[in-house]
């Protein structure tokens, strides 16, 4: 079945539930997309296995990384989809969060294009532990 038609059959199904209002609901993020739990594509899988009423249906806010890092994962919480996103996470920036953290006096003898590259590394690896921390509060 695809996508369509599943949100076409299932849609009422899911209860939407927006714990960070409309930030995403795993890393606090402004959100752009809603992730469903459980997925939709695996939703007629435990239909036809009976299971289909076993898990809660719901509806939240997610940023489109957030949802699209997840996919159809097979993690049917909201806790452990932030256990699982939060560990792809960690796995897809594990360079980025072993770097060194330079401080004032050592980035001021570097030149501009290198003190660039290393203050644009430095604010992508804080963004990514902020949203590592929010996930890990929740787990």
């Amino acid at each position: 079945m695809d996508r369509h038609r599943l949100e076409k059959t299932y849609a009422g199904s899911y209860k939407r539930e927006y714990p960070f209002g409309d930030n995403c609901g795993y890393c606090g993020q402004s959100a752009d997309s809603e992730d469903h739990i459980p997925p939709l594509a695996i939703l007629p899988m435990l239909i036809a296995a009976g299971e289909g009423d076993r898990y809660e249906r719901r509806l939240i806010p997610a940023c489109r990384d957030c949802n699209v890092r997840l996919g159809a994962s097979h993690a049917m919480t909201l806790r452990k989809r932030r256990k699982v996103l939060a560990s792809r996470l960690e796995r897809k920036y594990k360079h980025l969060l072993r770097r060194v953290v330079w401080d004032e006096d050592e980035l001021s003898e570097m030149g501009r294009n290198m003190r660039g590259y290393i203050e644009t590394s430095q604010a992508k690896r804080e963004y990514v532990m902020e949203r590592l921390r929010v996930l890990r509060y929740f787990s």
